[in-house]
């Protein structure tokens, strides 16, 4: 029989050797997978790199996008404040206009009532006219501050619709 000393010295023998064997092929197994492990390395900084390429080109398109809108806007802003600025300059020359006619009605009625030739049993003549130059000229008033406004009410209305189309793909 073997004795117990050789028996365990053969057994750790044979553990050694094993152990030296798993340790063995750990390493190779390592330098194989270690190719892998690189390749996967390399495919993902590709991929990192495509990525980062595609959203800095994505992230330039959308600027140009928004200063192309921008640059619309823009010129839509222009248009409307040169319309609204045409707009008071009518507005002006109309009031201006409508100044005039008054101080002329308003001239014309003075005659009327100063007139020494007006009959005297005619009194009322001159009273109703000063009264319809003076109802003239309110109505003259009010329509120049309802034309103002709906003018201005279309220009802003215009601006509106041409920023919206200015904004349509």
């Amino acid at each position: 029989m073997i004795s117990q000393y050789t028996l365990y010295a053969k057994l750790a023998a044979l553990a050694g050797v094993a152990a030296l064997l798993v340790a063995l092929g750990w390493q190779l197994n390592g330098w194989r997978l270690s190719g892998q492990i690189q390749t996967v390395k390399t495919e993902f900084a590709e991929y990192r790199a495509t990525v980062k390429a595609a959203g800095e080109r994505a992230q330039a398109d959308v600027r140009t996008t928004e200063q192309a809108w921008q640059s619309k806007i823009e010129k839509v802003r222009t248009d409307a404040n040169q319309q609204l600025t045409e707009t008071e300059q009518r507005v002006a020359d109309a009031n201006a206009v409508a100044l005039r006619l008054r101080k002329q009605l308003e001239h014309l009625s003075t005659r009327l009532t100063e007139n020494p030739t007006t009959p005297p049993g005619s009194q009322a003549a001159p009273a109703t006219c000063g009264m319809l130059t003076e109802l003239l000229a309110e109505t003259d008033r009010l329509a120049g501050v309802y034309a103002e406004a709906s003018d201005r009410s279309r220009v802003a209305g215009e601006a509106c619709v041409a920023g919206y189309e200015a904004l349509l793909p």
